[in-house]
């Protein structure tokens, strides 16, 4: 019998049944993907244009980051915020710019979008 290298999320176990040597494959499902990797995801469909596709991983981007008070959770919330406004919605993105400011003080990209989101929704 020729080994052949398996997928890293598949395993193999080795059992002895009735003397008989038996190989079986264990699955394992994949790790999820961090809050980082989420949103340089998003950020990388964002730079392409493709908010739509941004939007579902930058929302979990979010989620997975929440409270953590890193710069990557600041990241997230801004690009979140952006997607959403690119996308002319306008649910929660002066909300998203607040706590990314929060988070990371006071930048220029973040109340230029502030104003253009104040303008288009209201404050």
């Amino acid at each position: 019998m020729l080994a052949r290298k398996l997928p890293a999320n598949v395993a193999t176990a080795r059992s002895d049944i009735g003397g008989v040597a038996q190989q079986r494959r264990t699955t394992s499902a994949p790790a999820p993907l961090s809050g980082s990797v989420l949103n340089d995801a998003g950020f990388a469909r964002i730079r392409s244009g493709d908010y739509r596709g941004a939007l579902p991983l930058l929302d979990q981007a979010v989620r997975r980051l929440r409270s953590t008070g890193s710069i990557v959770e600041a990241y997230a919330l801004y690009n979140l915020a952006v997607a959403r406004f690119a996308l002319g919605r306008c649910d929660g993105v002066l909300s998203l710019l607040d706590r990314s400011q929060a988070r990371q003080g006071r930048r220029t990209a973040i109340d230029r979008l502030r104003e253009q989101a104040r303008a288009r929704c209201g404050s």
